[in-house]
């Protein structure tokens, strides 16, 4: 039998799965796959094969069979029961729904649409698939009106609370939201599609612990729902917790091998936590599969660029911004790749084009000062920090170099006024306390003041500057 003939495999895979041998079967039914990602019989016949032991990978293969051949009745009965068996009654219904809208007939339909309370005549539940089909329509006004009416005579119907709150969901009305997802809870606690919802929701109102317990008790009593660990291991990369997101993407990612996007996230959040050849393992892996990913380009040029591999960062991050030409970021990470290499003249020119893209971004003009100043560009090094400082106030980075920069065109005045406000905002910082220490010993030279020059005052207290013994602090309050 030839590896390459799909046929002969699906044939092998087939008599395995009825003599029950399901390792087997498997097997074949993914070597299947490997040549053929959507083959129908092959995607339906795992799914089939997984629905016990991983019903959100089922989902998703039945899904794929039947939207490869939605004229082949089994499937539509196939995807159906395992969303019974994964208690989404709500896809269940308007699944059916559309199934016997086309035509979709048989014994079984029948029990089905019994067992879900779906007319069989007209392949609606009353009412409430009507409101299904507005939600699904984007009708979302239409939702709002006839699910309002229709739960007024029916308060405790979970589908209809669940559709209001996805509808509000999507309308930003997040409060709201909560409130019918809660309440949809109270009648059935085991609810996991609600309960993700809800999980959702809470999110977009940054109520990030309260959202995590809930997709927490998704994944404790379903391990294999998907959706919760992207939403869980989200909510935990936008929380800078990236050692939590790590195996909320890991496992996902089992259930969803060509999840791109989450395979991106998963090297992101292995990149912060120092394990970057890992992640340079995940991005190769999405641009494999997908060679015109620039997220994929862009945090692999990152990662390059915090191992020291400055060259291949820089072509990296190039081939991101050939796929996409506004993406400021790869600009401000190209630039840094560049200054690394002692490239000053493609650096700026790089900068300056990025602050074109974004004129907001404070750290590009902080970093175009310094590389003006590297050119010599005094008084555009002196723009480019004042804009850094306009846009940010409480950065002190710009401050203090800007207080570096009067402090070599002599302006001691200045550059005590700027490093003062660098201290401001960190007065603890030991570079910003030396610094203002030589700026103030300028300004008092100037003055002609040589005791004030060894002795000057900070918020901190006396500090004592000489040759022999350096700088020390003492009680602002002895002299």
């Amino acid at each position: 039998m030839s590896k390459n003939n799909i046929p002969e495999l699906l044939q092998v895979a087939i008599q395995a799965h009825t003599a029950g041998d399901n390792s087997v079967a498997e097997k074949y039914y993914m070597m299947i796959l490997d040549k053929q990602s959507d083959h129908p019989d092959a995607c339906h016949n795992l799914g089939i094969l997984l629905a016990k032991t991983n019903t959100e990978r089922a989902l998703l293969l039945l899904k794929t069979a039947l939207e490869k051949k939605p004229n082949h009745g089994q499937f539509w009965v196939s995807y159906i029961e395992v969303l019974i068996l994964a208690k989404q009654k709500a896809e269940a219904i308007n699944t059916l729904s559309k199934g016997m809208q086309i035509g979709l007939k048989g014994e079984r339909v029948d029990q089905l649409a019994q067992q879900l309370g779906v007319d069989e005549s007209s392949g609606s539940e009353p009412g409430v698939d009507d409101v299904l089909h507005l939600y699904n329509g984007n009708n979302f006004d239409g939702v709002l009106e006839k699910g309002i009416s229709l739960l007024e005579r029916d308060p405790n119907n979970e589908i209809l609370l669940n559709v209001l709150g996805a509808t509000y969901q999507k309308l930003g009305r997040l409060d709201s939201a909560v409130e019918h997802y809660t309440k949809a809870l109270t009648i059935n606690p085991r609810n996991y599609d609600i309960k993700n919802n809800l999980g959702l929701a809470l999110k977009d109102l940054g109520r990030l612990e309260e959202a995590a317990l809930y997709l927490d008790e998704v994944l404790r009593d379903n391990p294999n729902y998907a959706d919760a660990y992207i939403n869980l291991g989200l909510i935990y990369l936008n929380s800078n917790k990236f050692r939590e997101a790590v195996p909320l993407y890991e496992k996902y990612l089992e259930i969803v091998p060509d999840a791109y996007g989450v395979r991106i996230n998963l090297g992101l959040s292995l990149n912060e936590i120092g394990r970057t050849k890992e992640a340079l393992e995940q991005f190769d892996m999405v641009l494999k599969e997908s060679p015109i990913s620039h997220e994929a380009y862009y945090n692999k040029g990152g990662a390059l660029l915090k191992c020291d591999e400055f060259d291949a960062a820089a072509d990296t991050l190039k081939s991101a911004i050939l796929l996409a030409p506004d993406l400021f970021l790869a600009y401000y990470n190209l630039a840094k790749s560049l200054s690394n290499q002692q490239k000053v003249k493609a650096e700026a020119t790089t900068l300056k084009y990025a602050t074109k893209l974004v004129q907001n971004y404070p750290d590009l003009w902080n970093n175009l000062a310094l590389n003006q100043e590297k050119q010599r560009d005094r008084y555009g090094c002196i723009y480019s920090f004042k804009k850094a400082l306009i846009l940010d106030p409480t950065d002190p980075k710009p401050a203090s170099n800007l207080s570096g920069v009067f402090f070599r065109l002599q302006n001691s005045g200045e550059s005590l006024k700027q490093i003062l406000r660098a201290l401001s905002i960190d007065p603890m910082n030991q570079l910003f306390q030396d610094q203002y220490v030589y700026s103030a010993s300028q300004a008092a030279i100037g003055e002609g003041n040589l005791h004030k020059a060894t002795l000057v005052r900070s918020k901190l207290g006396v500090i004592t500057f000489d040759l022999d013994n350096g700088i020390t602090l003492s009680d602002g309050g002895r002299k």
